[in-house]
């Protein structure tokens, strides 16, 4: 059993993320980033203190993503990290659904038209995939 100091337990996995912009960053540039054949089945989930976690919601990619990963992390690290200015040093991969954006909502506009609208894009968007 190891004894850490106090203080050393939040620069793991579940500490806060060191800048709240650097997640909507890497989802903007998320094609850019990793290509846009991967960016069609994944999309940065959050960050837990220096990890990424990224959501594969095609789940016969997920194990071939997994291993892939691991030999090119380093030339994914230095891109995620010239982009965000934040040092990410590790990445997961987990299985997830598909994220399906929100349209805005206006507190003028008609609530029952958003909401048709909410439906019919998440229906062109599960067609799509």
């Amino acid at each position: 059993m190891t004894i850490k100091r106090l203080g050393q337990g939040l620069r793991g996995s579940y500490a806060p993320s060191l800048s709240p912009q650097a997640l909507p960053r890497l989802q903007k540039a998320w094609s850019y980033l990793v290509g846009p054949v991967i960016a069609k089945k994944t999309l940065p989930l959050e960050l837990r203190g220096s990890k990424l976690v990224v959501g594969c919601w095609d789940l016969a990619s997920l194990s071939s993503l997994q291993a892939s990963s691991a030999g090119s992390w380093a030339q994914l690290r230095d891109r995620f990290q010239t982009y965000t200015g934040v040092e990410i040093t590790s990445m997961v991969i987990i299985p997830s659904d598909p994220l399906i954006p929100r349209p805005p909502v206006s507190v003028e506009g008609d609530h029952f038209k958003a909401s048709l609208r909410f439906l019919q894009q998440r229906a062109n968007a599960s067609k799509k995939s």
